[in-house]
């Protein structure tokens, strides 16, 4: 089982969306069972180039069992936009390069995956 995690750039100017990609790939030979104890079956975390966290998804979960089921060569993705803000809402201190950390282990998988990107000086994008 492999997570893997990407961005859709490597480069974005201030105020434009990131769009990150979350991979979980059975690569084995078996069907490997992955179970949660809450609704959030992966985590994103957003650092600075200090290692500042800035962000996290999901904000909350639900305390529920929740399981994923990938039988060999089968893939689970997920997509999530990041606007650049921290998780209190302000916009984020620019320019500089950052690290996204995606987990999407249980208790018996360590599955861990990081993709870097950067935002460039420059006018911030607005609406």
């Amino acid at each position: 089982m492999v997570l893997t995690v990407d961005t859709d750039k490597s480069e974005y100017v201030p105020g434009e969306s990131v769009l990150i990609h979350l991979q979980l790939k059975n690569y084995g030979f078996s069907t490997v069972e992955l179970v949660y104890g809450n609704s959030a079956t992966y985590t994103l975390i957003i650092f600075d180039s200090s290692g500042g966290q800035l962000f996290r998804e999901p904000k909350f979960a639900i305390e529920v069992i929740t399981r994923v089921e990938l039988g060999p060569g089968e893939s689970k993705s997920w997509e999530r936009t990041w606007e650049q803000v921290s998780d209190t809402g302000d916009q984020i201190g620019l320019p500089d390069v950052f690290t996204v950390l995606a987990l999407a282990g249980d208790h018996e998988h360590d599955l861990r995956a990081q993709a870097t990107f950067s935002i460039a000086s420059g006018p911030i994008l607005t609406g």
